[in-house]
């Protein structure tokens, strides 16, 4: 075994099981909705879908940590280059005016989606 430490994540094990069956599955279901909007972009439930998705790609590229253990997708993000089509997926939501305008505050959420946009940016 290649353990380093006692606690639960201190061993090779447990890293290789954290990545292959919490981490790529979460950022294949992000990165397969990102990547199914283009093809539906004209959905309302796939628009509000795609900007749940890009919200949990940012709070899961932070990383997370917890007492045992963290989850970060950024290397997922990177390899995958999936942190360009999230720009683009939130620049089309921003363009899209019949949708914004069906919110109580088409102003207030253009502004969640130009925070989205700014934390995106600043992972590029």
């Amino acid at each position: 075994m290649g353990a380093w430490g006692y606690k639960p994540m201190e061993n090779d094990e447990a890293l290789e099981w954290m990545a292959n069956e919490i981490e790529m599955p979460l950022f294949e279901a992000i990165r397969n909705k990102i990547q199914d909007f283009f093809g539906n972009s004209e959905d309302d439930v796939k628009k509000s879908e795609v900007e749940a998705a890009v919200g949990l790609l940012l709070d899961f590229a932070a990383p997370l940590r917890m007492e045992n253990g963290k989850v970060d997708l950024r290397h997922l993000a990177s390899e995958n280059q999936i942190w360009d089509q999230a720009i683009a997926a939130i620049e089309k939501l921003r363009a899209d005016e019949k949708w914004l305008e069906q919110w109580n505050s088409g102003e207030k959420k253009k502004e969640v989606l130009h925070h989205l946009l700014a934390k995106l940016n600043q992972r590029l």
